[in-house]
């Protein structure tokens, strides 16, 4: 079962926010690297939404392997909506009015 993936409209700027810093800390392969391990987890969930575990009542938590980030999302009744992606250290609150 493959389900649609939708994001928030402020995931695009933690994107941009977390591959400037990689670029500008580690160079452009990093950054690369980040997407795709980012392009892997979205991969998983449209597959398989409710691989990750909960995080929250119905909200689910996509850890990265390599990176400290993981983005939230929630299953819908025909979608997948990715809602945050943020850092691990992160305040646990930043982009939880999101949904």
């Amino acid at each position: 079962m493959n389900l649609s993936i939708g994001f928030h409209r402020s995931v695009r700027t933690d994107l941009r926010g977390i591959l400037n810093h990689y670029e500008n800390e580690a160079g452009t392969k990093f950054a690369d690297e980040f997407y795709e391990e980012l392009q892997v987890r979205v991969n998983i969930v449209s597959e398989n939404p409710a691989f990750f575990p909960r995080y929250h009542g119905e909200i689910r938590r996509a850890n990265f392997k390599r990176f400290p980030y993981h983005f939230l999302y929630e299953i819908r009744t025909d979608s997948v909506w990715i809602f945050v992606l943020r850092h691990d250290s992160r305040n646990p609150s930043y982009g939880m009015k999101r949904l």
